[in-house]
């Protein structure tokens, strides 16, 4: 048991008991159990002191409640953000492949016009020797 300050004091109580006419030991031990009547009595009280109510319960159950809802709200805001984030990295992807094609074909096309000339060059050489 742990140590509670208890308000009977035994010795008291069994004064008094052996005043009434009761024998040393029965006046003792009747003031012990007392005693032991008072500590069960506090221990029940601290305990029931620690259990929740049902309205605490209740405010719990309402906080939670509040709690996940908020969560809810700004997961669903994150997840909308990264989802416009993402929309808008894939635009910049996608303009920056549009601009490798166009270069890409650009190069192509001035390699293809010079191979032409190269070949035009190449035929008449052969042709007027």
């Amino acid at each position: 048991m742990e140590n509670m300050a208890g308000y009977i004091d035994t010795l008291k109580v069994a004064n008094k008991l052996k005043g009434a006419g009761l024998s040393d030991e029965a006046a003792e031990e009747l003031a012990e159990q007392f005693k032991y009547s008072e500590e069960v009595f506090l221990e029940k009280k601290e305990a029931e002191e620690k259990l929740a109510t049902k309205k605490d319960i209740e405010e719990l159950r309402a906080a939670t409640k509040l709690d996940i809802e908020k969560l809810r709200a700004s997961t669903k805001q994150d997840i909308e953000e990264l989802r416009l984030e993402t929309k808008t990295d894939i635009a910049e992807v996608k303009l920056e492949i549009e601009k490798l094609r166009s270069e890409t074909t650009s190069k192509m096309n001035k390699q293809t016009v010079w191979l032409s000339s190269l070949i035009v060059t190449c035929l008449v050489a052969i042709l007027t020797t």
